[in-house]
C-alpha cells in the first residue's frame, strides 16, 4: 500500500471473514461522498471498489478499520547510530514489524497529524543485543517493537512536554507514557496490555 493513503473497509465483512465475504481496500473519500459517487469514483481511478464476492452486491457497511502509515515508517524506528558503529543487524522479524505498525497507527501517526509539526524519534526497535549494548532493561518493550522514544524538534523539556501532554489529551491508547529525565525525551508505548500507565523517570 501506498504511504500516506488512509483506506476504509468493510467493517461487516471483515469481522465475517472467509472468503465468500472477501472485500478489498477503497481510497478515502469524503464522508459526504454517496455510495454511487464512490464507486464511480474508484472505476474512474482504477481503484478497488467494495464489492463483496459475488460481484454484485456493494458492501454498504463502511466503516474505518485501519490508517496506513502516514508520517512514520518501520525503517524510521529501527534506525541506529550505535547499531551501525557496531555493525549490528536492527532487522525486526515480521511479528515485531506488525506490532510496530500498530505503534504508529495507533500512537505516532495520531499524534503527528494533531501536533502538526516533525516529531523525532531517537529510539524504536531494538534487538536484543543492541538493547543489551545500550544498556536497556531485558523486559524492554523496545525490544518486541512495542515502544518510542520521541522528541520534538526545537529539543527542550518544555516542547517535548507538549507531545506527553497531547498523547494524553487525544486519549491515544498508550500502554506506558513516561517522562524520562525531565522530559528530555517522552517514551510511549502501545500494546494489547493497555495498562495505561503514567510514569516518570528521574
Amino acid at each position: 500500500m501506498a504511504s500516506g493513503i488512509r483506506y476504509y473497509m468493510c467493517n461487516r465483512c471483515y469481522r465475517m471473514g472467509g472468503s465468500n465475504e472477501a472485500v478489498y481496500h477503497i481510497r478515502k473519500l469524503d464522508h459526504s461522498d454517496s455510495i454511487n459517487s464512490i464507486i464511480n469514483k474508484n472505476i474512474k481511478e482504477r481503484q478497488n471498489v467494495l464489492f463483496r464476492n459475488d460481484g454484485v452486491s456493494i458492501c454498504l457497511f463502511i466503516n474505518y478499520i485501519f490508517v496506513d502509515m502516514k508520517y512514520f515508517t518501520i525503517q524510521e524506528l529501527c534506525k541506529s547510530k550505535t547499531a551501525v558503529r557496531h555493525k549490528i543487524d536492527n532487522t525486526p522479524d515480521e511479528t515485531t514489524k506488525k506490532r510496530m505498525e500498530l505503534l504508529i497507527d495507533n500512537i505516532l501517526d495520531p499524534l503527528r497529524e494533531k501536533y502538526g509539526a516533525p516529531i523525532i524519534v531517537d529510539s524504536g526497535f531494538r534487538c536484543k543485543k543492541l538493547n543489551k549494548l545500550v544498556g536497556g532493561s531485558t523486559t524492554s518493550q523496545h525490544c518486541t517493537g512495542e515502544a518510542a522514544d520521541i522528541r520534538t524538534v526545537e529539543d527542550t523539556p518544555e516542547a517535548n512536554k507538549k507531545l506527553f501532554d497531547l498523547i494524553k489529551e487525544l486519549k491515544l491508547p498508550f500502554d506506558q507514557l513516561i517522562n524520562e529525565y525531565g522530559f528530555n525525551w517522552v517514551h510511549v508505548s502501545y500494546s494489547p496490555r493497555n495498562r495505561r500507565q503514567v510514569l516518570k523517570i528521574q
